[in-house]
């Protein structure tokens, strides 16, 4: 069976994961624009699943909220939304349900055995919300590359997100 500081240590962890997890599915830069030398390419755009926004090179920044919550979106951010909520959600639980596992903790079973079942479900569980993650970042990155590749894109002639 693993020490209470093993335990401890790989509680942390997830609970770190967990945090970055929230910042990912917050954060606006999910897409960028790179910089170029002309002044139309010197505007800054950048997309997250939430917002959407525009940096100019006054310093000025407009960013807009996508109206709609899942319906009438690009199916990316519908998946990559659903993906990121539910990873977040799976981490909740795991951060609960590890706790309850943790030798050092006197809440739940008393049983050694119990406790050590419970605290690898809780590491099942961190383990998976990680790979829900891992499957929204990668799914969106797979699009940002589809559009790079696209020339009809490139002219300005498909829906951005």
């Amino acid at each position: 069976m693993a020490s209470s500081a093993l335990q401890v240590f790989g509680f942390t962890l997830g609970v770190l994961a967990w945090v970055g997890m929230i910042g990912t599915c917050a954060s606006p830069e999910w897409r960028k624009n790179s910089h170029g030398q002309t002044l139309i390419d010197n505007t800054l755009k950048y997309e997250g699943l939430w917002v959407s926004c525009t940096a100019f090179v006054t310093g000025q920044t407009n960013c807009k909220d996508y109206a709609e919550f899942f319906v009438n979106l690009p199916q990316v951010l519908q998946i990559c939304r659903a993906l990121m909520i539910s990873s977040i959600g799976t981490g909740f639980v795991a951060i609960i349900i590890t706790v309850l596992g943790m030798k050092c903790v006197g809440l739940g079973s008393s049983n050694h055995i119990v406790k050590a079942r419970i605290a690898l479900l809780g590491g099942l569980l961190f383990g998976i919300s990680g790979v829900l993650t891992g499957a929204a970042v990668s799914y969106y990155a797979q699009g940002v590359l589809q559009d790079y590749y696209n020339p009809s894109f490139a002219q300005g002639l498909t829906n951005v997100p």
